[in-house]
């Protein structure tokens, strides 16, 4: 008769080294052991099925007695006392059928295509005159206007063949129409009407600019007849303008969202009280600056206690193991074609030269994918024992050239 620890098949369990991470993710609650006895119970994982022995020893009989109250008392598991080896069941993760299986089939069909979920694509860039501005590299930490450079625009022809063909993906989620300034676009009227011929189910989001917006108000219910379209401004302190409000009485609140800008703590405080009296959606998006690391440190990095808060399913710590949910099936287009699954890497080909097809394709064998861009591919991440409960790899981990945005890690060395 052998006893056995069964761990409930919601508990994901993390080893580095001494370190053992026991995370429950149907209730939050997670155990953490700096221990070799226990690092080594937990590696002899029968068959992957979450069913530990344990091998009795004088020594360690006090250390395993403690461990099993914990995962009792955490409703983490159980222990049986049995001849034969227990049966427990493990969910395994299930990504479109397994990507890496799917790989064979992209030379056969369009398949790949069906991993793309969101494609932002920017109709012109660049080119923008009025003083009001976001600052020059914001686009490079989050979906917004390229104000900034040389004017240029798609093409209309080709844009609308790369339309028709995305807008008949059915599990295509989201469409942004970005620019420099979309109003300045020489084809915005016939790419609306386009899009209400269309009549497509995928979400719409237009990234205007409100500097502009109000001269405008008249184009803008005219994108708004567009099925499932809604209107973006992203906006900073410095450049904010009280003439948003006006804006905002002019337009259905439930067709509007403004992302915010923010680099210190009395930006938050701003945009807070400006929108406190609407309904409409607004979110803070932090911005580097470059000498603001002490408000990334106390507003965005990471800390130990927050993952008491976070309440991962297990289907996102699995995803966590082998892809970017940050990246994951999102590529951004600019106006010459040029593709790109993260602004601050080099682009993957160009869309009026290569296929999306076999862009896609590519992106989904590299080595150094974005897509695939996980925490236990970097350093120092690599290494520590809550890699898979962090958020995934960012732009923000790019523009500070730093990837451990936390407190934790210094703590196991």
């Amino acid at each position: 008769m052998k006893k056995y620890i069964i761990l409930e098949p919601d508990v994901f369990v993390q080893i580095k080294g001494k370190l053992v991470l026991l995370y429950h993710s149907y209730n939050g609650s997670r155990l953490v052991y700096n221990n070799p006895v226990i690092a080594e119970l937990f590696q002899q994982n029968i068959k992957g099925l979450h069913i530990y022995p344990i091998l009795p020893h004088e020594n360690n009989n006090h250390i395993f007695n403690e461990l099993i109250k914990q995962i009792e008392d955490n409703n983490m598991g159980f222990t049986v006392t049995s001849s034969t080896v227990p049966i427990q069941f493990y969910p395994s993760l299930k990504i479109q059928n397994d990507y890496r299986k799917n790989i064979e089939l992209f030379s056969k069909n369009d398949n790949s295509l069906s991993y793309l979920h969101t494609i932002s694509i920017y109709l012109n860039k660049g080119g923008v005159i009025h003083n009001s501005k976001l600052p020059n590299n914001a686009y490079k930490q989050l979906l917004c206007n390229i104000e900034q450079g040389t004017y240029m625009e798609m093409n209309f022809g080709r844009l609308k063949e790369m339309l028709y063909n995305i807008l008949s993906l059915s599990f295509l989620d989201r469409l942004d129409f970005l620019g420099g300034d979309l109003f300045a676009y020489s084809e915005l009227n016939n790419i609306i009407v386009f899009l209400k011929e269309l009549k497509s189910n995928t979400n719409l989001f237009f990234y205007l600019d409100y500097q502009s917006a109000l001269m405008n108000i008249d184009k803008i219910q005219e994108i708004l007849t567009i099925p499932n379209a809604k209107i973006v401004f992203c906006i900073s302190k410095n450049s904010f303008s009280y003439v948003i409000n006006d804006i905002i009485k002019k337009i259905p609140v439930d067709k509007i969202e403004i992302h915010c800008l923010v680099k210190t703590k009395n930006d938050i405080e701003f945009f807070e009280n400006c929108f406190s009296q609407d309904n409409v959606s607004n979110s803070l998006f932090p911005f580097f600056n470059g000498k603001n690391a002490r408000f990334f440190e106390n507003n965005v990095f990471i800390r130990e206690n927050d993952f008491d808060e976070m309440m991962l399913t297990l289907n996102q710590v699995l995803k966590n193991t082998v892809l970017n949910s940050s990246f994951y099936g999102k590529i951004i287009v600019l106006p010459n074609g040029d593709i790109f699954t993260n602004m601050n890497t080099k682009k993957i080909g160009n869309l009026f030269d290569t296929s999306l097809v076999s862009l896609l394709k590519k992106e989904m064998i590299e080595t150094t994918s974005n897509w695939f861009l996980v925490r236990s591919k970097v350093e120092p991440c690599k290494d520590c024992i809550y890699n898979f409960l962090c958020p995934p790899i960012s732009n923000y981990e790019f523009v500070l050239k730093c990837n451990d945005l936390c407190n934790i890690f210094p703590l196991q060395k």
